[in-house]
């Protein structure tokens, strides 16, 4: 087979030079690489395979006509257009960054429908996948966008004084399961960069954030100030709902609010009278809150540092002033360091626990222009983690951080927001949010825990916004008003001290869902199912109609369309109507959605064993409430982390100990094949001891 089948070929190359020069040429191919060159320009195109995928790099160079006159240079922000055909395919999938901050996907059959700044591709044809992701490397950024018959991929720089550019530009590959493409994509990037980019798999989900939280934004915005924190910290004690961390967010700080600009590193004096520390202390000695944190902007504060200010003189050294008129710190780790660590020791001092860091994607905006942001990027965040890493080990929520500078220039950060703002007030917003979430995890799974937002619990889409950040794998905080919190709806999420009882991977879109969204977008579907893995070898599937109709929505659980399903039958737990279910192979799982349009579904391996353990089939993710399992030949122990309902599926008459209590003899009837056994533990857990 020629290697023009194995790989996507370059059809046609457009170099774009200074005073207007453009080049336009069919490059020659030699095997894995594709040349142009003549005395207009030199580019060379190479594909290279790492594991299974295929790693696309470039280098061009602008043609030197001699040492007296200005030579030509690569235009910005566009130096280069690739144009790759496609095949025909049935559906596809094109994750999009629609907002300087934040990406969303895009459905179709065609590639013309494909939009411009597209970062992941998923084309289906059959059973069968092909994945593009773009890369943007120190020089140039990629991005694809589609044409009537194909793809052209956007070479990008954001100064305009280049004579050469390389780097990695695509990654690429085929095979019946996209998201194990995704994951080798990942670890690709990372051999490119020796190692230094560090993959989700690689970091510890952030400790402070195992336990539920709460966070001011969506219920007092910019007028938070102390006494309202403890107005709702007084709430949550008279009903018993106990948070384990509390975000102070956006208003908190010393600003000028007409102007968006850091006047100091302080709090605002008149709503929090007695500075953070006073605060701090408050909600941690007075209301037992573990940890707490605060809200920063990356530039200082949205259009960056005030001139004149008392944060300007003492940092002068270190800042700047960028085209667009705004002043922040310098664009190397040094100035990023020395501005972030000042702010963060005095925060640490307070007692702050964790910061989140906001608008991101700004900074590539501010420095466009001035020097290349991709190299300009892991500039900043070296300087942003070490102080993060010094002054709190790490803890931190990135968040408007989805560009492509963004998610490839962070080294060690575990955390990232995957969408744009939770919205309560938009009853319309939740598809829009869900969406978002479920389809950018497929590329920012592989690098991130995501932090699917916060969230109201009394609201009418409450279940589905839980449901959504239970199937995540990530934080869980909601952010009602005084009086509004809702701790039924968040009882079945957490164990008895707010631990969430978490997933343990990343939540992405069953296969079925991939190329179709849910709600009637594009290639329309209306339930969008999602899966995620949980403890002890089982699986999660969360489920939510987005569409609209009279009557109830209907799917379908199907073994095939949730990668790593190794066993030929599954019990299905369905949590809303606490029924039990079995899938296989050859038959599906269906399931209605009723008013609620949303529903959560455990499935455990049917291995034959005497005793299945379903897990707390009373909590969302059963599974995790689970803290071991011991199996000997005729019995097993199970010990439980929390109260809840221990839920285990027997065969014949079985004996149960729970903790110290008198032995249970359990009879099945004689026609059953299996029992669903029920037992209630308390709290604080305990074990139970089954023989059979």
């Amino acid at each position: 087979m020629s290697r023009e089948l194995i790989y996507p070929a370059p059809r046609q190359v457009q170099i774009f030079l200074s005073r207007g020069n453009t080049v336009c040429r069919t490059p020659a191919q030699e095997e894995n690489v594709w040349k142009i060159c003549d005395d207009s320009a030199n580019a060379t195109f190479c594909w290279q395979d790492h594991n299974g995928v295929s790693v696309l790099t470039m280098e061009a160079a602008a043609p030197m006509i001699n040492t007296f006159v200005f030579n030509p240079v690569f235009c910005s922000p566009c130096a280069m257009k690739v144009h790759f055909d496609l095949e025909n395919y049935d559906s596809h999938m094109a994750l999009y960054q629609h907002k300087i901050w934040w990406m969303r996907p895009s459905f179709g059959a065609a590639a013309e429908k494909i939009p411009e700044q597209t970062q992941l591709l998923v084309l289906k044809r059959g059973d069968e996948y092909e994945v593009f992701l773009t890369y943007t490397d120190r020089q140039i950024r990629t991005d694809i966008s589609g044409t009537e018959n194909g793809i052209d991929l956007t070479i990008s720089t954001s100064v305009t004084n280049h004579d050469r550019l390389s780097g990695l530009v695509m990654l690429w590959g085929k095979g019946q399961d996209p998201y194990a493409l995704t994951e080798r994509f990942a670890e690709a990037v990372q051999d490119y960069t020796g190692g230094k980019l560090l993959l989700r798999g690689q970091k510890a989900f952030p400790a402070i954030f195992e336990g539920e939280g709460w966070c001011s934004w969506d219920s007092m915005g910019r007028d938070v100030s102390e006494q309202l924190l403890i107005e709702k910290m007084e709430e949550l004690r008279e009903k018993g709902h106990e948070v384990s961390w509390v975000l102070i967010d956006d208003g908190w700080s010393e600003t000028n609010q007409q102007t968006e600009m850091l006047t100091g590193f302080g709090a605002d004096p008149v709503r929090f009278p007695g500075g953070l520390r006073q605060t701090v202390r408050i909600l941690k000695e007075q209301y037992g809150v573990k940890y707490v944190g605060v809200w920063q902007a990356v530039k200082g504060y949205w259009h960056g540092i005030e001139r004149g200010s008392a944060a300007h003189e003492e940092m002068a050294e270190h800042l700047m002033t960028y085209g667009n008129g705004e002043l922040s710190y310098k664009p190397d780790a040094g100035s990023a360091f020395a501005f972030w660590s000042r702010w963060h020791g005095q925060l640490r001092a307070d007692g702050i626990d964790f910061v989140k860091i906001d608008g991101q994607s700004s900074f590539q905006d501010m420095v466009a222009g001035y020097a290349d942001c991709g190299e300009t990027l892991e500039q900043m965040y070296e300087g942003m983690e070490a102080s993060v890493f010094l002054h709190f080990g790490g803890n931190l929520i990135n968040c408007m951080g989805m560009g492509p500078e963004n998610i490839w220039k962070r080294t060690y950060s575990a955390l990232s927001r995957t969408s744009d703002d939770y919205l309560p007030r938009d009853l319309a917003s939740f598809p829009e949010h869900a969406r978002q979430n479920a389809y950018s995890s497929i590329l920012h799974g592989e690098l991130y825990y995501g932090d699917w937002d916060m969230f109201w619990s009394s609201h009418p889409d409450a279940l589905k916004s839980i449901l959504l950040r239970m199937i995540s794998g990530g934080p869980l905080y909601t952010s009602d008003g005084i009086g509004k919190s809702d701790a039924a709806v968040l009882a079945p999420a957490v164990g008895d001290h707010a631990e969430i009882l978490r997933c343990t991977g990343i939540g992405r879109p069953t296969l079925d869902c991939l190329t179709a969204a849910g709600g009637g977008q594009g290639q329309s579907r209306r339930v969008l199912k999602m899966f995620n893995t949980s403890a002890y070898n089982s699986f999660n599937t969360a489920v939510f109609d987005l569409g609209k109709g009279d009557e109830p929505a209907q799917d379908s659980i199907d073994l095939k369309d949730i990668p790593g399903l190794t066993a030929d039958a599954y019990f299905v737990y369905d949590w809303k109507k606490q029924t039990l279910g079995r899938v296989t192979k050859e038959k599906v799982y269906s399931f209605e959605l009723g008013e609620s349009a949303a529903d959560i579904f455990s499935l455990v391996p049917d291995s034959g064993e005497a005793v299945t353990i379903l897990g707390l089939t009373d909590k969302y993710i059963p599974m995790a409430g689970i803290l071991e399992i011991w199996r000997g030949e005729r019995e097993c122990e199970i010990t439980a982390k929390c109260a809840g309902t221990l839920s285990v599926i027997i065969h014949g008459r079985t004996e149960i100990v729970k903790g110290s209590e008198a032995v249970q003899e359990i009879v099945p009837a004689a026609d059953a094949a299996e029992s669903l056994i029920e037992i209630p533990i308390p709290k604080g857990g305990c074990s139970v001891k089954i023989r059979n």
